[in-house]
């Protein structure tokens, strides 16, 4: 699995760094730190956590051992993700974050796309 996430926000995507970088373009630096700032991707295998019940509607990921990430030093751990698979008016929607620990509250919400 891959995931590719950045800020949405637009204090914390400002307008005024390029890619590719321009030859006759001068990058403000601290633009650059801030978009590195609020952006984060990686790419891992990714397991049922067979150690924890799971249901069709709850249980837990392992995303690893990370093989690539904007981020080097996290190549090599495995991130513990919760999984809860809930519906909605709009549709199905898989929360994926990690465990409370106290420290940071990370979630992905994937919807159920339908063809049809």
């Amino acid at each position: 699995m891959s995931a590719n996430m950045a800020a949405t926000e637009p204090d914390s995507r400002p307008q005024t760094v390029f890619w590719p970088p321009r030859d006759n373009h001068s990058d403000p630096l601290l633009d650059w730190i801030l978009v590195g700032r609020h952006a984060f991707s990686y790419a891992s295998p990714f397991r049922l956590n067979e150690s924890v019940h799971a249901t069709m509607e709850t249980g837990q990921l392992l995303h690893g051992p990370i093989t690539v990430s904007s981020v080097p030093s996290m190549i090599g751990q495995t991130l513990v993700r919760d999984y809860r698979v809930v519906e909605m008016e709009d549709g199905v929607y898989l929360k994926v974050g990690n465990p409370p620990n106290g420290l940071t509250t990370n979630e992905i919400w994937w919807k159920r796309v339908v063809k049809g």
